[in-house]
């Protein structure tokens, strides 16, 4: 895994061969004067690496908060089981102030690279 900052003070951590691609600064020098469907496939693929590392970051944690069987299955806590299900079936509007912050907390990422793509 390797270090991408992505607003200059939050990094966000990507895999080394996802970050090959990409600079220091978190931009791709080679899409300056890209045609805008290279410059799209950019995007997508810039986003497709912030989502894989919210899903791989969620997956980390769900399994550090899971009983570990012999199988190689997961337990997840009832409590845990409870509150996600019920966080899963309601409406963002419905959210806590504080479930909403953290969903927000998410979209941030993605409103950064956007924001880089745009300049």
């Amino acid at each position: 895994m390797s270090w991408v900052s992505t607003t200059g003070t939050s990094p966000l951590e990507v895999d080394s061969d996802v970050s090959d691609d990409i600079d220091a600064d978190g931009t791709h020098d080679a899409d300056a004067g890209l045609p805008p469907q290279l410059r799209i496939h950019a995007l997508l693929e810039d986003l497709a690496a912030v989502e894989h590392e919210r899903w791989s970051h969620w997956q980390r944690y769900l399994h550090d908060q899971c009983s570990h069987a012999e199988d190689g299955s997961l337990i997840i806590p009832r409590e845990l089981a409870e509150r996600w299900t019920r966080q899963a079936t309601t409406d963002y509007i419905d959210l806590s102030e504080t479930e909403k912050s953290s969903d927000r907390e998410q979209v941030r990422e993605y409103l950064r690279v956007l924001a880089r793509h745009l300049d």
